[in-house]
């Protein structure tokens, strides 16, 4: 009886060893993603891009 306890705790620790790589992979990748849109955001200007946008002439509108 003991021995097959002991097979079920090696495997439960094994299965748990598993899931917690996967996390932490998982994890991994998350944090990547938001450094690489960070990159991204950090590289827009804003202002810049909005105002230029905006400012674009409009003919249909009379002043």
């Amino acid at each position: 009886m003991g021995l097959y306890f002991q097979y079920k705790n090696k495997a439960l620790k094994q299965h748990a060893i598993a899931q917690q790589v996967f996390l932490i992979e998982e994890a991994l990748k998350h944090k990547n993603q938001i450094q690489f849109r960070e990159t991204g955001l950090n590289k827009y200007h804003f202002l810049q891009y909005n105002l230029d946008e905006a400012l674009v002439v409009q003919s249909e509108i009379n002043i």
